[in-house]
């Protein structure tokens, strides 16, 4: 389901960061969880990395039925892929909701982009597009 090579003499050597990635979430499918709990787990992957470790997470919900929590703050990938999105602010929520609602709310967009209104809008108007419109 990872992708990771079927060589029992492979070596984690040559596996590289995405690769890597893949080790450590076969090493917690491997457990059988009920709830996945993934921290930044695009950080250090390029765009086509971002996308297939999206689908790949996105497939362990779907076919294995496993709930994952995702924390992530490359939202373009994430909003793509999750169900709902809840922004935290210090510790505080400030949204939940659908990725394409909580991409609109004013607080959530003030706070991760500042509050020129120009910018808010263009950006909220870039968010909404990014979620698909859900």
């Amino acid at each position: 389901m990872v992708g990771l090579p079927t060589d029992r003499h492979a070596s984690v050597d040559g596996l590289g960061a995405a690769g890597l990635k893949k080790l450590e979430l076969a090493k917690a499918l491997a457990t059988a969880p009920k709830l996945l709990l993934a921290d930044e787990s695009l950080g250090g992957l390029d765009d086509a990395e971002m996308d297939q470790a999206a689908d790949m997470l996105r497939n362990i919900r779907d076919e294995l039925g496993i709930t994952i929590i995702w924390v992530e703050h490359i939202m373009g990938v994430l909003m793509r892929v999750v169900d709902r999105v809840m922004v935290l602010d210090h510790g505080e929520k400030i949204s939940e909701g659908l990725p394409s609602a909580v991409a609109g709310d004013p607080r959530v967009i003030e706070v991760y982009l500042g509050t020129d209104a120009e910018t808010t809008q263009a950006a909220a108007a870039e968010a909404r597009r990014r979620a698909g419109g859900q």
